[in-house]
């Protein structure tokens, strides 16, 4: 809100659930909305309310305005459906008439249709592929609001992600550290588990939002998680749900659950 009235040319920003459920006169040029999964339940009381607070983000729209929205996600689509605005669509399962896709190998940019660029996606830096989708998205609206294909291009090839988002903090003893504390829930934890390339061991806890723990252990099958270190307010729920699934340790704070996580790594 701060920067409103300061004579930039665009503002770009991420805006909450909170934010969103009271707004009635924003107006966003390009809005993206990237999928609905269980959080802040706490707050809204169910995930139709929750949903219902993120697609205000829409709703403010016009005629005029740029709607991203993620074609794989069947909230998303929903919303779209109802939009005023003009609807582009992203997807990393299909390949897509107009939009954004992944095309085997490659990420693949169509705005109005006819390819207007075409990536390896192993030509993304790391974090750009963490997941892809973000990617698409972050390209099509990114050409929706001005951008050239090559400065596209070139961010998504530069791209160091940010902070506290899968964020590489270093590589000590041939192990590499990871900062995920952004994924504060599960429908977040998992997409960050299921994108890293190497085995895992997963540092998990804080509070728990009114949300299911379960597929969580689905995940750490998947993703080769080799330990899970618990702990925090939701340690003793997260061990019950992760039981099976990998091998567990449970400590009193953030500051034991590196020092153990450390302990046990492998380069």
């Amino acid at each position: 809100c701060a920067l409103v009235g300061r004579g930039h040319e665009r503002i770009v920003a991420e805006l909450s659930s909170f934010q969103l459920e009271h707004a009635r006169k924003l107006r966003a040029n390009v809005a993206v909305l990237l999928n609905l999964a269980p959080d802040h339940l706490d707050r809204h009381g169910s995930l139709s309310g929750y949903g219902a607070a993120k697609a205000r983000l829409a709703e403010l729209q016009r005629a005029e305005d740029a709607l991203v929205v993620n074609r794989d996600d069947a909230w998303a689509r929903g919303v779209g459906d109802r939009s005023p605005a003009r609807v582009f669509g992203f997807s990393t399962e299909r390949r897509l008439e107009s939009g954004a896709y992944k095309d085997g190998a490659d990420l693949v940019l169509a705005p109005q249709g006819p390819v207007e660029l075409r990536i390896p996606i192993s030509a993304l830096s790391a974090a750009s592929r963490r997941p892809v989708a973000n990617a698409l998205a972050a390209a099509l609206a990114a050409r929706l609001a001005g951008a050239t294909t090559e400065a596209i291009s070139r961010t998504l090839a530069r791209c160091a992600g940010l902070p506290h988002r899968v964020r590489d903090v270093c590589v000590r003893a041939g192990v590499r550290y990871v900062d995920d504390s952004k994924a504060t829930n599960p429908a977040a934890a998992i997409a960050s588990l299921l994108a890293q390339e190497t085995p895992i061991v997963w540092l998990a806890g804080g509070r728990n939002k009114g949300l299911a723990f379960d597929e969580l252990a689905v995940a750490a099958r998947g993703a080769s998680v080799r330990r899970a270190v618990v702990y925090g307010e939701s340690s003793a729920e997260l061990e019950r749900a992760l039981a099976g699934a990998c091998p567990i340790e449970r400590v009193a704070n953030l500051a034991e659950a590196v020092a153990t996580a450390a302990a046990c790594a492998r380069p």
